[in-house]
């Protein structure tokens, strides 16, 4: 509290003022989010080599590694970009199309 000028009593201090939210105008939409995309390496059998398969954000869980030192998905997945697989039994469906096939001598198709 400070005096008030002339001696009787005293006033109350204002408390400084707040920054105001920032409002979109209107008929502009807010930008779309952009979604961090997940990566895991799978190697199937049979397969001749490992590909990486896309997962949606906050979907695939932290390997294994991780799990054992209590590290949190976003530390696990996007600081450190680990690609192993999750800790726990994670199911992966796969579609391949011709573009990734190859027609060999014989005309057997491979990857």
């Amino acid at each position: 509290p400070m005096p008030m000028p002339g001696g009787g009593g005293t006033m109350p201090m204002m408390a400084p003022p707040q920054p105001q939210p920032y409002a979109m105008p209107r008929g502009v939409a807010p930008s779309p989010k952009k979604s961090v995309t997940q990566v895991c390496t799978v190697h199937p059998d049979g397969m001749p080599q490992p590909f990486d398969v896309p997962f949606p954000e906050k979907r695939l869980p932290v390997c294994d590694r991780c799990k054992k030192n209590y590290r949190s998905r976003e530390l696990c997945r996007q600081r450190d970009g680990h690609k192993a697989l999750p800790w726990q039994m994670t199911y992966v469906v796969v579609t391949l199309t011709d573009e990734v096939l190859i027609k060999g001598e014989d005309g057997a198709l491979i990857l």
